[in-house]
């Protein structure tokens, strides 16, 4: 009996709680009921119980972020008003707003295409400056390997004239090749410099994207 008597507590504790959810969706479905009716009755403005075109505008745009043109405009009234209604009633609210939400989603999408191409024009342009900087760096590094070469010309048959030159005379040698090195140092140091600022310089926001088109170019 005690066994009986704690299954049916257990039965009636669980169908309390269900019966407490319940009453809980149905008290919240109840405030989203009257939450829509409220915003519905916010757009329509002349209270005749149905949404008119202007008012379906000022709806779509005011809480949807929707620009309303007129071909949008004619696709939800032919797939939300019968031909013997004058507007959008309550009731075909959930219409309306699976419209416009097909629409918000495909002008969002055009406006992010138009901004990726927008985009890609102004990343074509900065491309184009990155690459006339790359080739100024290439000048410059040309100009270095000739100092280079012309170190190492100097430089080379040092060990040879050693046995036939006056210290003097291998001294304004050492002289000379101190000065092509130094030269050299100087340019090298300059060539550094320019490559690291190449993909520097321009607009903030694209920056990023000149670092990675410049280290795909330096492959």
């Amino acid at each position: 009996r005690i066994n009986e008597c704690g299954k049916t507590a257990e039965a009636l504790i669980q169908a309390a709680r269900g019966a407490k959810e319940q009453a809980v969706r149905r008290a919240s479905a109840r405030q989203k009921t009257k939450e829509r009716e409220a915003l519905f009755a916010k757009y329509d403005r002349d209270k005749d119980q149905l949404l008119s075109q202007i008012e379906v505008i000022a709806y779509a745009k005011k809480e949807l972020s929707v620009n309303v043109d007129k071909v949008l405009l004619d696709k939800i009234w032919r797939c939300t008003v019968d031909e013997d209604e004058k507007g959008i009633s309550f009731e075909k609210m959930y219409l309306l707003n699976s419209s416009l939400g097909i629409a918000r989603e495909m002008q969002r999408n055009e406006r992010r295409k138009a901004a990726r191409i927008a985009k890609e024009k102004v990343l074509a342009g900065l491309r184009e400056r990155l690459k006339n900087k790359i080739r100024e760096v290439e000048k410059v590094y040309s100009d270095f390997d000739k100092e280079m070469r012309a170190a190492e010309a100097a430089v080379r048959p040092l060990p040879l004239k050693a046995k036939t030159s006056s210290v003097s005379e291998m001294e304004e040698h050492a002289v000379e090749c101190e000065r092509l090195v130094e030269a050299c140092r100087r340019t090298a140091d300059k060539v550094k410099q320019r490559v690291k600022t190449i993909p520097l310089g321009f607009d903030k926001k694209y920056e990023e994207d000149m670092k990675e088109f410049f280290r795909i170019e330096s492959k």
